[in-house]
């Protein structure tokens, strides 16, 4: 998969994770926890273990592959070298028999002597074959099974790795805007509470509403980067257990056919038969052997197990969490579903009008309620200097903010449509109330 192609998936995975927390869609065990203090703990928490978890992994795989390609590459060798030596005593060895023949006379000197040279060149040649034969079997029947399995092992996991690269790059990314724009968000609200009167007046809805969709979009690629993370545990251990399985099958094949060519038993064969893969690979792949006991317990008391945590419950921390959502409710005045003139033609276009309590208006210009998908608006109002004209016939109300300036105030003016009359007066009501 090309890396465009890549990151193009993975962020169309990021959207549908955000729709799913949006939309208030659960998974099936779910982690869920509130408050500010234990939701940065939970993403602390989890940003470490899903770290660790990634590293030691990448860690082990890479040793692990180094070993595989060490006895690949001994195994390749072995076939290269037995092959030009079958061919050697096959076709380019000295025929040992006529090292007595005397070509003028056409004579054999010292005859049995010369009798015990020509076996030896049938031996030779015999050899040469089993060798050959022996060359093939482990070329076919080791080499290329083995490489198989681990060409497609090793294609698997480097899919995962890459994944979990690409969103522990954007899980820092988001994290940086995130806290950016909390900060600004508690040092507007702090400006409120205080009662500070700021150079710049700033909506604090729409700080909290972007700060709610930062939120949003961090919890969401924390489950996705678990949910990579998992996959990837789970899938080391399976296709480490294939290829070990496929070396161990290879070796005891390899030293059976040796003793059937060349009469020669090894020690080796009844050890491989006692290796159990799947055992070996879940002590070195395991919970204790990747996460300490201070994480395994912070998972066993998040997941409310009382058991000792098994890699389904990891996979449930890693996954499957959420967190309270954010509430802007108390920061909301009124919200109007409108069309909003554009200029062009007089077209007008759904739009969303939001009053707020600290006395701004704020436009949503998509179709999509924003209380439903949190975002920063498109425009803003400030209704402390604001006016608005109205013509009741059409229904369609002239908003009108003015900028001071240093010469002369600048204004500029948005013209609404609301579908009722009712819900105009009400909109006027709230604008009029601020003169």
């Amino acid at each position: 998969m090309s890396r465009n192609l890549q990151n193009k998936t993975s962020r169309l995975q990021l959207k549908q994770s955000v729709m799913q927390l949006l939309n208030g869609r659960r998974c099936p065990t779910i982690i869920s926890v509130s408050g500010t203090k234990k939701v940065v703990e939970l993403l602390s928490v989890h940003y470490q273990i899903f770290e660790k978890v990634s590293s030691r992994i990448e860690v082990h795989w890479e040793q692990t592959n180094e070993g595989v390609d060490r006895v690949l590459k001994f195994l390749r060798d072995k076939v290269a070298h037995d092959t030009v030596y079958a061919k050697y005593l096959t076709e380019s060895v000295p025929l040992l028999s006529k090292a007595f023949y005397d070509t003028d006379n056409k004579v054999t000197l010292y005859e049995t002597f010369s009798k015990g040279l020509r076996e030896s060149d049938e031996y030779h040649n015999k050899l040469g074959k089993a060798i050959a034969g022996f060359a093939t079997f482990v070329e076919t029947g080791v080499v290329k099974e083995v490489t198989g399995v681990t060409e497609t092992a090793k294609a698997r996991v480097k899919t995962l790795m890459d994944r979990i690269s690409y969103w522990k790059a954007e899980t820092l990314k988001i994290k940086s805007q995130n806290e950016r724009v909390s900060h600004k968000y508690n040092k507007v609200y702090q400006i409120g509470v205080q009662g500070v009167k700021p150079k710049k007046r700033e909506d604090l809805l729409n700080w909290l509403l972007e700060a709610i969709r930062q939120n949003v979009l961090l919890v969401s690629i924390h489950r996705l980067i678990g949910k990579e993370t998992a996959a990837l545990w789970s899938t080391v251990i399976e296709v480490e257990t294939q290829r070990m399985e496929a070396l161990r099958k290879g070796f005891i094949s390899y030293f059976k056919k040796y003793k059937e060519i060349f009469g020669t038993d090894c020690l080796a064969v009844p050890l491989l038969e006692t290796f159990v893969p799947q055992t070996d690979v879940e002590k070195y792949l395991g919970l204790t052997a990747i996460l300490e006991e201070t994480e395994l317990e912070y998972i066993k008391k998040m997941t409310s197990n009382p058991e000792p945590p098994t890699l389904k419950d990891v996979s449930v921390f890693l996954e499957n969490f959420e967190v309270e959502p954010f509430n802007e409710q108390h920061l909301l005045r009124r919200v109007f579903h409108v069309q909003r003139d554009h200029g062009i033609l007089k077209s007008f276009r759904d739009c969303w009008l939001v009053l707020t309590v600290d006395e701004f208006l704020l436009i949503f210009d998509e179709a999509k309620d924003p209380r439903l998908e949190p975002r920063k608006s498109d425009s803003q109002v400030d209704l402390t200097r604001t006016t608005a004209q109205f013509r009741a016939d059409s229904l369609v109300v002239t908003i009108i903010e003015t900028t001071p300036g240093l010469i002369i105030d600048g204004s500029r003016r948005i013209p609404v449509k609301f579908p009722r009359k009712d819900e105009m007066d009400e909109f006027l009501y709230y604008i009029n109330r601020q003169k």
